[in-house]
């Protein structure tokens, strides 16, 4: 090979390795989500709602929950009503998961609410279930 071609492959192979280690780089640096675990199982109105967890991420913390339709029934839910209470049992806020639909038997559904108040130090969340 001439000198021209190994200079060419030896280039090549250290931008691939330079882009490598700048593709890495990015990735790692990028934040994770933080995950917070606040809800016991909750039945409310043939609604079992359970998994309740907080996801904080860029400033943003949402509640996540499963819906599960426990009974034998179609179960209409307008929408949740997440009340957290930190742990002196005052009130940080209140908000809405909103759902909009019949729930088949046995059906399971994710819900969320967002804001960009931290509630992840919630002590506890009352449910509603609204109709």
């Amino acid at each position: 090979m001439d000198k021209k071609k190994v200079m060419m492959i030896i280039i090549s192979i250290l931008v691939i390795i330079l882009i490598i280690a700048v593709s890495y780089n990015i990735i790692k640096r990028r934040p994770k989500p933080s995950l917070y675990n606040i809800n016991k199982e909750q039945v409310v109105d043939g609604i079992k709602v359970t998994d309740g967890m907080i996801i904080q991420e860029n400033g943003l913390y949402t509640y996540t929950v499963n819906v599960t339709n426990i009974k034998e029934e179609l179960n209409y839910v307008d929408h949740l009503s997440f009340t957290f209470y930190d742990k002196d049992n005052n009130k940080i806020i209140n908000l809405s998961g909103y759902i909009g639909r019949e729930l088949k038997p046995n059906e399971t559904i994710p819900a969320s609410a967002s804001v960009d108040k931290n509630i992840k130090d919630a002590n506890r969340v009352e449910i509603e279930v609204k109709k």
